[in-house]
């Protein structure tokens, strides 16, 4: 079923919304000195800000250098391609405009919007798809003004709520068929929240110009499920309907912040999808935290119809793709029952790269297990003779929760040609970062191909 349902839905609200902030008068050159900030929020620093509409950017909210290479685009629609093959799901990529399109005090508007622009046809040429948020914005009255807060690097509940829809159009315009009903699951129930959010960019001005602020408030129309006595609700209980596991949600802390739908992301989806929306996305997991976590373990038993995956564009500065290779391997699995395999033991120690060993040509899995090693990074190096060399960088994070935590690393080691992604084989070494005392594993390395015919 196609989503006129939905989409007939969406054109009945009238979408009543408001974010509130006050000017931030204040006297603080400290903001602009990396030095005045403590340890645990130096990664916000330098701060600037425009007391008159207190607007506060981070350096990476005015980003111009961010887009895949060319590998990073081979990579990606890899990605799209293999978990089509494998679990039949299709990949949606949400990627928030650049906050600082929004503020006035940010400079290189017009550059900002090109690379942005650029950045999504890189995505769409992948085969993701992928919605025109700012198409979305622009096409609405205020959402300028209400799309993010002004003291936090998130979207306020009005801009996930414009995102989602930008994600029905889409969806409907790639002519995706979703099971969707014929009467509303999920609606709005008349009543508005109203939230108070302070969030880490106002607490580290709190902090480092010793002074009080006042919070962020923002309005919004309530989203609920349907309550009903019919015989689905009977059968899926507590207001779960057919299909629950068929859209699952891997962001990051737009989707998942405060171990909360904190900003109503996931509840626009619902809506404007009509369905069930699960929720896996990992707060501070960076970019393939909460994706990797679950096509390690969930995804080819949930065999999702549609992955939605949420970053802010500011995670793809100058990116070359090699995180990809693990989110690819962690699709693929384990080596296939029937592909040939060769396994042996190695060891890591003193921080080093490991010796070299053979990777048989048509091998495009290297499996590292790592017996009590499931947090922080490993890299690989593929040498190839007469081409470049193939690297990858693994990166388990503690916010990942400990049932979706692995010992077992995986990359994908193909190359992208001109007639697609071939594995060459080549010598492969690893590097198992932070680790002082010696660490013993198993390198194992398969061919995927035969798991997908």
């Amino acid at each position: 079923m196609r989503f006129d349902f939905c989409l007939g839905v969406l054109a009945s609200v009238a979408l009543s919304s408001a974010a509130f902030a006050q000017p931030i008068d204040i006297d603080c050159p400290q903001l602009s000195d990396e030095s005045a900030f403590p340890a645990d929020i130096k990664s916000l620093a330098p701060l600037s800000l425009d007391p008159t509409t207190g607007w506060v950017l981070r350096e990476s909210d005015t980003l111009v250098d961010f887009g895949f290479s060319d590998e990073g685009v081979a990579l990606m629609a890899e990605l799209v391609r293999v978990l089509q093959d494998k679990t039949g799901t299709q990949l949606v990529t949400v990627v928030p405009p650049p906050r600082g399109l929004f503020a006035p005090l940010a400079e290189n508007k017009d550059l900002m919007r090109e690379r942005y622009d650029n950045l999504q046809a890189q995505l769409r040429s992948t085969g993701a798809i992928v919605p025109d948020i700012l198409g979305e914005i622009e096409a609405t009255p205020d959402a300028f003004e209400n799309y993010y807060f002004r003291t936090d690097a998130h979207w306020t509940p009005n801009g996930a709520f414009l995102s989602a829809q930008a994600v029905v159009k889409a969806l409907d315009a790639a002519g995706f068929i979703l099971e969707t009903p014929d009467q509303a699951r999920y609606v709005l129930t008349g009543k508005t929240e109203t939230m108070e959010h302070r969030g880490g960019i106002i607490r580290a001005i709190e902090q480092v110009c010793k002074v009080d602020l006042v919070s962020e408030f923002s309005e919004f129309p309530e989203i609920a499920p349907v309550q009903t006595n019919d015989t689905e609700t009977a059968l899926f209980g507590d207001g779960e309907i057919e299909g629950a596991r068929s859209i699952v949600l891997v962001g990051t802390s737009f989707s998942n912040y405060a171990s909360s739908d904190r900003f109503r992301w996931g509840d626009s989806l619902r809506f404007g999808l009509q369905n069930d929306v699960i929720n896996m996305s990992v707060a501070g997991g960076a970019l393939t935290s909460a994706i990797t976590a679950y096509s390690l373990f969930d995804l080819e038993i949930d065999r999702p119809e549609l992955l939605i995956w949420d970053f802010p564009p500011y995670y793809i500065k100058d990116f070359s793709g090699a995180r990809f290779r693990d989110v690819i391997a962690s699709v693929l699995g384990s080596c296939p029952a029937n592909s040939e395999t060769t396994s042996i033991p190695i060891r890591f120690a003193d921080e080093d790269w490991s010796d070299e060993v053979v990777v048989p040509t048509g091998h495009d899995i290297l499996n590292l297990s790592l017996p009590g090693v499931d947090l922080g990074n490993v890299r690989f190096k593929l040498e190839i003779t007469d081409a470049d060399d193939v690297r990858g960088l693994a990166t388990r994070r503690d916010r990942v929760a400990e049932d979706l935590r692995s010992d077992q690393w995986s990359f994908y080691a193909a190359q992208a040609t001109d007639t697609g992604m071939v594995a060459t084989g080549g010598m492969v070494s690893f590097l198992v970062e932070g680790k002082e005392t010696p660490v013993d594993g198993t390198f194992t390395s398969c061919s995927s191909v035969a798991d997908l015919q």
